[in-house]
């Protein structure tokens, strides 16, 4: 029972950071796969550059994504870390330490190689005629 007070926090921080993950992830699959019938008969033209701007809110929505979790991850863990300082008697072993900082770093160089393929790829489309 001592164990379970001990790591608690840490099951009760990972379970709602991946809970609101879970959310997000199925909400937005369920919006992008549901079929709207259109309200008007009509086709309307659409405007110039309309299917460039959605390809910008595309990258954009990703870019951000990997932004917060630039943010959010590495202080998820740290937070994890004061939790086991502060509710377990014992201090944490070097592995434990190790493996946070591990993944914190890990995280984060991927965030960023991924940003950094967003920018190399551009948007597909060669602006100049």
């Amino acid at each position: 029972m001592g164990w379970l007070l001990i790591y608690f926090p840490i099951i009760f921080i990972w379970g709602i950071y991946f809970l609101l993950a879970a959310v997000l992830f199925f909400l937005k699959k369920y919006h992008g796969s549901k079929k709207r019938r259109p309200p008007f008969t009509d086709k309307f033209l659409r405007s110039p550059g309309e299917s460039l701007n959605r390809k910008i809110m595309e990258i954009n929505d990703e870019i951000i994504t990997c932004l917060v979790g630039v943010f959010t991850v590495p202080l998820l863990l740290y937070s994890t870390y004061i939790s086991m300082l502060h509710f377990s008697s014992l201090q944490p072993s070097l592995s434990t330490i190790a493996l946070i900082c591990i993944l914190g770093v890990g995280f984060i160089i991927y965030c960023f190689w991924k940003l950094i393929e967003f920018f190399n790829k551009g948007l597909g489309f060669n602006p100049d005629p």
